[in-house]
């Protein structure tokens, strides 16, 4: 009974050990980026507006905060989302990285993200196209990856599915009967 006890025992320590190994190599092989700015550069030649601000609050989890604003009388529009993101494969980035003896950013990896977003749209663009102009709220889905780009830029590319409630797309228009997708990129700097 006392061999069966050891032998728990001893595997128990091992699996602590072992755990204990790979948070040590998770701390020496990432660097910290705890905020980034990003900025949606077509926006800025089309006019307008558009900033993400990332924040990083553990490992593999951060929260965004995002303003698109366009304050010309032709596509005027001013949204504000929140969102939460969850970098799923951070974990294994870091750790096959460090084998090659090379540091990963806490922000660079693939990612799942869902937003909420609240705002108007009510510029001449829309009402030329016939979709009714007014106030939504939309639910928004993502998957994506961001990356480092040198060491303080960062490129994020995305798609997702975006469920605006009131449906504000002409019936004409609609190809699916709820939602619609939706995709983008960006880039920031870590600060």
């Amino acid at each position: 009974m006392s061999g069966l006890f050891m032998s728990a025992f001893a595997a128990a320590q091992d699996a602590d050990s072992a755990a204990a190994e790979r948070e040590r190599k998770l701390l020496e092989a990432v660097q910290y980026d705890y905020n980034v700015i990003k900025a949606d550069l077509i926006r800025a030649f089309v006019g307008g507006i558009g900033i993400v601000y990332e924040r990083r609050t553990n490992l593999n989890v951060s929260f965004l905060g995002e303003l698109d604003w366009n304050p010309t009388a032709y596509r005027k529009r001013f949204i504000l989302g929140a969102g939460v993101r969850y970098y799923y494969n951070l974990e294994y980035r870091i750790l096959k990285r460090w084998e090659k003896g090379k540091k990963t950013s806490c922000l660079s990896a693939d990612y799942f993200e869902l937003d909420l977003r609240c705002g108007r749209k009510t510029g001449e663009y829309y009402e030329e196209l016939y979709i009714p102009t007014g106030g939504f709220f939309a639910p928004v889905v993502k998957i994506g990856f961001q990356r480092r780009l040198g060491k303080r830029c960062f490129f994020d590319l995305w798609g997702g599915y975006q469920i605006p409630l009131p449906d504000r797309r002409p019936k004409d228009d609609r190809i699916m009967p709820f939602g619609t997708f939706t995709g983008g990129f960006m880039f920031g700097v870590g600060i």
